[in-house]
């Protein structure tokens, strides 16, 4: 499994944030599985547990569902250090390097905040 340059080292240390996580899962038994964990995931991501998270979604590609994206919005470096602390996350993180093939974070900042 490979990781893109911009990985997690290169966390925006101020403001909000947005982080687009595009992950190649090895097969479709690896996608259904790297699915069942984004969800466990999403439901603390969206909840109060998780105020600084203010937008958690999952989307599978169209043309080659081995193709999943994960878009993440914080309102900062603590929010997504929150999100981190995650059980299920850790899980999944252990997890990836045997369910992908390629995980490609890339962090974003809104041109248009609302």
């Amino acid at each position: 499994m490979s990781f893109a340059k911009d990985d997690l080292s290169a966390v925006p240390t101020t403001g909000p944030f947005i982080v687009e996580v595009t992950i190649v899962a090895r097969n479709e038994d690896s996608a259904k599985e790297i699915v069942r964990y984004i969800t466990e995931i999403s439901k603390v991501a969206l909840s109060d547990k998780e105020p600084g998270t203010t937008t958690y979604r999952l989307s599978r590609g169209v043309h080659d569902s081995n193709y999943l994206n994960i878009y993440e919005a914080y309102t900062g470096l603590e929010a997504f250090e929150v999100h981190r602390q995650n059980p299920v996350l850790k899980e999944f993180l252990a997890a990836v390097p045997g369910l992908a093939s390629e995980v490609f974070p890339k962090f974003y900042r809104d041109l248009w905040p609302q």
